[in-house]
Protein backbone atom coordinates (compact mmCIF):
# COMPACT_ATOMS: atom_id res chain seq x y z
CA UNK A 1 0.00 0.00 0.00
CA UNK A 2 1.25 3.44 -0.69
CA UNK A 3 0.02 6.15 2.23
CA UNK A 4 -0.51 9.44 1.11
CA UNK A 5 -1.53 12.49 3.27
CA UNK A 6 -3.87 15.00 3.19
CA UNK A 7 -4.61 17.88 4.85
CA UNK A 8 -6.45 21.40 4.37
CA UNK A 9 -6.65 25.04 5.28
CA UNK A 10 -9.88 26.65 5.34
CA UNK A 11 -11.38 30.20 5.88
CA UNK A 12 -13.14 28.80 8.93
CA UNK A 13 -14.79 25.68 10.19
CA UNK A 14 -18.44 26.04 9.21
CA UNK A 15 -18.24 24.32 5.64
CA UNK A 16 -21.75 25.84 4.60
CA UNK A 17 -20.09 29.20 5.26
CA UNK A 18 -16.49 28.67 5.11
CA UNK A 19 -14.58 27.82 1.90
CA UNK A 20 -11.12 25.87 1.41
CA UNK A 21 -8.27 28.28 1.11
CA UNK A 22 -5.36 25.42 0.61
CA UNK A 23 -5.27 21.68 -0.32
CA UNK A 24 -2.77 19.53 0.17
CA UNK A 25 -1.71 15.74 -1.31
CA UNK A 26 1.16 14.45 -0.60
CA UNK A 27 3.66 16.71 -2.21
CA UNK A 28 1.55 18.67 -4.10
CA UNK A 29 -0.07 22.02 -2.66
CA UNK A 30 -2.63 23.59 -4.41
CA UNK A 31 -4.41 27.12 -2.64
CA UNK A 32 -6.71 30.18 -3.81
CA UNK A 33 -5.41 33.97 -5.09
CA UNK A 34 -8.63 35.37 -4.83
CA UNK A 35 -8.31 36.08 -9.03
CA UNK A 36 -7.92 33.30 -11.56
CA UNK A 37 -7.93 30.48 -8.81
CA UNK A 38 -11.07 29.97 -7.18
CA UNK A 39 -12.07 27.43 -4.52
CA UNK A 40 -13.86 25.13 -7.61
CA UNK A 41 -10.19 25.04 -9.28
CA UNK A 42 -8.66 24.14 -6.18
CA UNK A 43 -11.00 21.21 -5.96
CA UNK A 44 -11.22 20.28 -9.49
CA UNK A 45 -7.51 19.94 -9.03
CA UNK A 46 -7.48 17.80 -5.98
CA UNK A 47 -10.14 15.20 -8.47
CA UNK A 48 -7.42 15.39 -10.61
CA UNK A 49 -4.99 14.22 -8.22
CA UNK A 50 -6.98 11.92 -6.60
CA UNK A 51 -7.99 10.20 -10.36
CA UNK A 52 -4.24 10.22 -10.71
CA UNK A 53 -2.93 8.33 -7.74
CA UNK A 54 -1.25 5.04 -7.82
CA UNK A 55 -3.26 1.45 -7.05
CA UNK A 56 -2.97 0.82 -3.59
CA UNK A 57 -3.24 4.38 -2.40
CA UNK A 58 -4.04 5.17 1.29
CA UNK A 59 -5.27 8.26 2.03
CA UNK A 60 -3.86 9.27 5.92
CA UNK A 61 -5.13 12.13 7.83
CA UNK A 62 -5.43 13.50 11.18
CA UNK A 63 -9.19 14.09 12.42
CA UNK A 64 -9.93 13.60 8.75
CA UNK A 65 -12.33 10.79 8.27
CA UNK A 66 -15.45 9.77 9.49
CA UNK A 67 -15.05 5.91 10.47
CA UNK A 68 -14.00 6.47 14.14
CA UNK A 69 -15.61 9.94 14.75
CA UNK A 70 -17.49 12.62 12.26
CA UNK A 71 -13.97 13.94 11.74
CA UNK A 72 -13.12 17.57 9.69
CA UNK A 73 -11.33 17.15 6.50
CA UNK A 74 -13.70 15.09 4.51
CA UNK A 75 -16.62 16.36 5.71
CA UNK A 76 -15.96 19.64 5.48
CA UNK A 77 -14.56 18.83 1.76
CA UNK A 78 -18.10 16.83 0.61
CA UNK A 79 -20.18 20.01 2.12
CA UNK A 80 -17.87 22.57 -0.29
CA UNK A 81 -17.92 19.71 -3.55
CA UNK A 82 -21.44 19.66 -3.00
CA UNK A 83 -21.61 23.82 -3.20
CA UNK A 84 -19.71 23.83 -5.78
CA UNK A 85 -22.02 21.09 -7.59
CA UNK A 86 -18.63 18.86 -8.42
CA UNK A 87 -18.72 15.06 -8.17
CA UNK A 88 -17.37 13.53 -5.24
CA UNK A 89 -13.96 11.94 -6.29
CA UNK A 90 -12.70 10.18 -3.23
CA UNK A 91 -15.55 6.99 -3.67
CA UNK A 92 -14.12 3.68 -2.92
CA UNK A 93 -10.76 5.82 -1.90
CA UNK A 94 -9.40 3.63 1.69
CA UNK A 95 -8.72 6.55 4.62
CA UNK A 96 -6.41 5.92 8.01
CA UNK A 97 -7.36 8.49 9.99
CA UNK A 98 -4.45 8.44 12.79
CA UNK A 99 -6.28 11.59 15.33
CA UNK A 100 -8.65 8.56 17.30
CA UNK A 101 -5.89 6.01 17.15
CA UNK A 102 -3.64 8.17 19.05
CA UNK A 103 -6.26 9.40 21.48
CA UNK A 104 -7.29 5.53 21.86
CA UNK A 105 -3.34 4.10 22.25
CA UNK A 106 -1.52 7.13 23.17
CA UNK A 107 -1.17 8.87 26.79
CA UNK A 108 -0.36 12.53 24.85
CA UNK A 109 -1.59 14.15 28.47
CA UNK A 110 0.94 17.50 29.67
CA UNK A 111 0.81 18.93 33.04
CA UNK A 112 0.33 22.53 32.30
CA UNK A 113 -0.08 25.62 34.77
CA UNK A 114 -3.21 27.48 36.37
CA UNK A 115 -4.11 30.81 34.72
CA UNK A 116 -4.86 34.22 37.16
CA UNK A 117 -8.56 33.17 36.58
CA UNK A 118 -8.01 29.89 38.28
CA UNK A 119 -6.04 31.02 40.83
CA UNK A 120 -8.94 32.04 44.23
CA UNK A 121 -8.95 35.31 45.96
CA UNK A 122 -6.48 34.30 49.03
CA UNK A 123 -3.95 32.92 46.07
CA UNK A 124 -3.99 36.24 44.57
CA UNK A 125 -3.08 38.37 47.43
CA UNK A 126 -0.28 35.45 48.30
CA UNK A 127 0.81 36.27 45.06
CA UNK A 128 0.79 40.12 44.81
CA UNK A 129 2.74 39.86 48.85
CA UNK A 130 4.89 38.01 47.35
CA UNK A 131 5.50 39.66 43.94
CA UNK A 132 5.48 43.26 45.73
CA UNK A 133 6.76 42.57 48.93
CA UNK A 134 3.36 44.38 50.48
CA UNK A 135 0.16 43.49 51.41
CA UNK A 136 -2.83 42.85 48.99
CA UNK A 137 -5.30 45.45 49.09
CA UNK A 138 -8.44 44.08 49.65
CA UNK A 139 -10.44 44.11 46.45
CA UNK A 140 -12.53 41.88 43.92
CA UNK A 141 -11.07 38.96 42.19
CA UNK A 142 -11.06 41.02 38.54
CA UNK A 143 -9.41 44.23 40.26
CA UNK A 144 -6.61 42.07 41.75
CA UNK A 145 -6.16 40.12 38.41
CA UNK A 146 -5.87 43.24 36.36
CA UNK A 147 -3.28 44.85 38.83
CA UNK A 148 -1.12 41.99 38.55
CA UNK A 149 -1.37 42.20 34.62
CA UNK A 150 -0.53 45.71 34.51
CA UNK A 151 2.18 45.72 36.49
CA UNK A 152 4.02 42.53 35.90
CA UNK A 153 5.26 41.02 32.69
CA UNK A 154 3.89 37.43 31.12
CA UNK A 155 7.43 35.86 31.87
CA UNK A 156 7.29 36.68 35.38
CA UNK A 157 3.07 35.74 35.87
CA UNK A 158 4.07 32.63 34.03
CA UNK A 159 6.77 31.86 36.40
CA UNK A 160 4.89 31.93 39.57
CA UNK A 161 1.87 30.22 38.01
CA UNK A 162 4.62 27.67 37.39
CA UNK A 163 6.27 27.44 40.55
CA UNK A 164 3.43 27.98 43.17
CA UNK A 165 0.46 26.79 41.30
CA UNK A 166 -1.11 23.42 40.97
CA UNK A 167 -0.76 22.24 37.64
CA UNK A 168 -3.24 21.29 35.57
CA UNK A 169 -3.75 18.07 33.38
CA UNK A 170 -4.67 18.25 29.82
CA UNK A 171 -4.55 16.12 26.35
CA UNK A 172 -2.31 17.44 23.60
CA UNK A 173 -4.76 16.21 20.63
CA UNK A 174 -3.93 18.42 18.03
CA UNK A 175 -1.52 18.16 14.80
CA UNK A 176 1.03 19.82 16.13
CA UNK A 177 0.71 18.96 20.02
CA UNK A 178 0.75 15.01 19.35
CA UNK A 179 4.35 15.32 16.41
CA UNK A 180 6.12 17.14 18.92
CA UNK A 181 4.73 14.66 22.19
CA UNK A 182 5.88 11.36 20.07
CA UNK A 183 8.74 13.00 17.65
CA UNK A 184 10.05 15.13 20.19
CA UNK A 185 11.02 18.02 17.52
CA UNK A 186 9.59 21.66 19.54
CA UNK A 187 6.53 22.69 16.94
CA UNK A 188 5.92 26.26 15.93
CA UNK A 189 3.21 28.73 17.14
CA UNK A 190 1.00 28.30 14.14
CA UNK A 191 -2.01 26.61 13.91
CA UNK A 192 -5.12 26.65 11.79
CA UNK A 193 -6.53 30.15 13.35
CA UNK A 194 -3.07 31.39 11.78
CA UNK A 195 -3.77 30.26 8.48
CA UNK A 196 -7.74 31.51 8.49
CA UNK A 197 -6.04 34.92 9.80
CA UNK A 198 -3.33 34.81 7.11
CA UNK A 199 -5.36 34.16 4.39
CA UNK A 200 -8.11 37.07 5.47
CA UNK A 201 -4.89 39.13 5.38
CA UNK A 202 -3.66 37.93 2.08
CA UNK A 203 -7.51 38.93 0.36
CA UNK A 204 -6.60 42.23 1.95
CA UNK A 205 -3.29 42.52 0.72
CA UNK A 206 -2.97 40.42 -1.99
CA UNK A 207 0.48 39.67 -0.94
CA UNK A 208 2.08 37.11 -2.65
CA UNK A 209 4.21 36.16 0.15
CA UNK A 210 1.36 35.45 2.91
CA UNK A 211 -0.29 32.84 0.08
CA UNK A 212 3.53 31.12 -0.15
CA UNK A 213 3.29 31.12 3.67
CA UNK A 214 -0.11 29.12 3.56
CA UNK A 215 1.35 26.58 0.98
CA UNK A 216 4.13 26.26 2.87
CA UNK A 217 1.78 25.47 6.52
CA UNK A 218 -0.53 23.64 4.73
CA UNK A 219 2.61 21.64 3.11
CA UNK A 220 3.89 21.08 6.65
CA UNK A 221 0.59 19.79 8.12
CA UNK A 222 0.64 17.24 5.38
CA UNK A 223 4.66 16.36 6.23
CA UNK A 224 3.16 15.95 10.22
CA UNK A 225 0.51 13.68 9.75
CA UNK A 226 2.70 10.88 7.42
CA UNK A 227 5.46 11.79 9.70
CA UNK A 228 3.04 10.72 13.00
CA UNK A 229 1.18 7.91 10.71
CA UNK A 230 4.60 5.91 10.14
CA UNK A 231 5.61 6.28 13.91
CA UNK A 232 2.00 4.96 15.09
CA UNK A 233 1.72 1.97 12.80
CA UNK A 234 4.49 0.60 14.51
CA UNK A 235 3.33 0.74 17.86
CA UNK A 236 -0.40 -0.77 17.14
CA UNK A 237 -2.19 -3.25 15.62
CA UNK A 238 -3.32 -4.11 12.69
CA UNK A 239 -6.78 -3.68 13.14
CA UNK A 240 -6.25 0.16 14.76
CA UNK A 241 -4.96 0.97 10.93
CA UNK A 242 -7.53 -0.51 9.26
CA UNK A 243 -8.50 1.71 6.44
CA UNK A 244 -12.16 2.75 5.98
CA UNK A 245 -13.56 3.62 2.89
CA UNK A 246 -15.24 6.45 1.78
Amino acid sequence: MIFTPLDIETEGLNSPEHQVVSICLGDKVCAQDCKDVTEKTVLKVLTAWVHSRKPGTVIVTFNGGSFYNPGFDFPFLRTRYAINNLRWPFAGVKNVDIYPIIQKRFNTAVSIPPTLEEFTVDELKIMVTALTGNPAPKSLKAVIINGIKDNFGDDIISEYLTKFGTPKRKDINDLKGAHEILTGIPGDEKNGLWSVNAWLQYKETGNPMILDQIREYNKADCDKTLELFEIIRTMVSSRDIKPEVL
